[in-house]
């Protein structure tokens, strides 16, 4: 699952996806329409192959920047 949904966090995902194999909250800004984007991604049960796929997918839109920690979600 890629969640796009402003102020959703992973445990909200989690509880309504609970057989969601890898959950992804991914938040690009306003600038992604010129591919200039610098967009905050933070995963939970990601294997390395779906982790890379939504990293590809985040850099179309400018810069993929993953985070450990949710709560700095909204810094980015």
């Amino acid at each position: 699952v890629v969640s796009v949904l402003a102020g959703v966090d992973l445990p909200s995902l989690r509880r309504r996806f609970p057989h969601a194999g890898g959950i992804v909250r991914m938040m690009p800004n306003l600038a992604a329409a010129l591919g200039k984007s610098a967009t905050a991604l933070v995963g939970d049960g990601l294997a390395p192959a779906r982790r890379a796929a939504v990293d590809d997918l985040a850099r179309r839109l400018g810069t993929a920047d993953w985070l450990a920690d949710e709560s700095r979600f909204d810094l980015v």
